[in-house]
């Protein structure tokens, strides 16, 4: 089966980020930290994405967090994939990040960009 190519979410999935994002935020640990990944060609974004978010969970565990984000792959007008990693960081651990991302994402095989998506 070839991939499936669709010009929006689908209401489901959209329905399941927004009660992610709420639920997050209800708990206090609001999504706060944008990540965007674009994947070369020969890169599987589905399986970078997977080994990226098992470290980033180890990581975040380690340091007495837990994992909590949501993610979409988004393939833009180029044809390119990319994907949207929107995550609870707290302000202590935002340099440990862009410290692991490279090495989770395995830099340079794919592009990286970071920015706060809310303040504390």
């Amino acid at each position: 089966m070839g991939k499936r190519t669709t010009r929006f979410l689908p209401l489901e999935a959209a329905t399941e980020i927004r009660d992610a994002v709420n639920h997050a935020a209800a708990i206090g640990t609001r999504l706060n930290q944008l990540v965007t990944m674009s994947w070369p060609d020969d890169i599987d974004g589905q399986s970078g994405l997977r080994r990226a978010l098992r470290c980033m969970r180890e990581w975040l565990r380690r340091h007495g967090e837990a994992g909590l984000w949501v993610w979409v792959h988004e393939q833009g007008p180029s044809g390119h994939l990319h994907t949207h990693v929107a995550l609870h960081l707290p302000s202590k651990l935002h340099a440990g990040l862009l410290e692991g991302l490279p090495l989770w994402f395995d830099l340079p095989a794919c592009l990286l960009y970071t920015s706060d998506a809310a303040h504390e």
